[in-house]
């Protein structure tokens, strides 16, 4: 089964890295708000969230002092992820974490329109919150 994890981050500048397994790696992505959003929001929450290289399996559990001196890390959430859709443009995930539960969509912005150059948006809607039964039963 296939794992996510977030961390808060506090180097260059406080942000959560978002990490997720695929094909052996972390695919990685920084948000420059706290996905506290999700959690408050009633209807369509949306961050913004920056591609950035993939990390190694190791952030899955780690929390600390990162190397050559880039801060620290600490765990925000965590759990199983199932990928449900996964092309340059759009990847959406079905998360069951300790805190975040339901389907997050990353979608590609026009790099025109933005000044990083894999911008993505992300959002979660809360009607789609899940208690994360297909996840459970695809463990057994």
């Amino acid at each position: 089964m296939l794992r996510f994890a977030i961390l808060i981050h506090d180097h260059p500048f406080l942000h959560w890295d978002l990490l997720i397994e695929r094909d052996g790696v972390l695919r990685s992505w920084r948000l420059f708000e706290s996905p506290e959003r999700w959690l408050l929001a009633t209807s369509s929450a949306v961050l913004v969230a920056e591609a950035i290289a993939d990390h190694r399996l190791a952030y899955l559990d780690y929390e600390g002092t990162v190397s050559r001196e880039r801060g620290s890390v600490q765990r925000w959430d965590g759990g199983h992820v199932e990928w449900l859709e996964d092309s340059p443009e759009v990847t959406r995930l079905q998360l069951c974490g300790e805190r975040l539960r339901g389907v997050l969509r990353l979608r590609r912005v026009n790099a025109a329109l933005s000044s990083f150059a894999g911008c993505f948006t992300l959002a979660r809607r809360a009607s789609e919150r899940s208690p994360c039964h297909s996840l459970a039963s695809a463990s057994s």
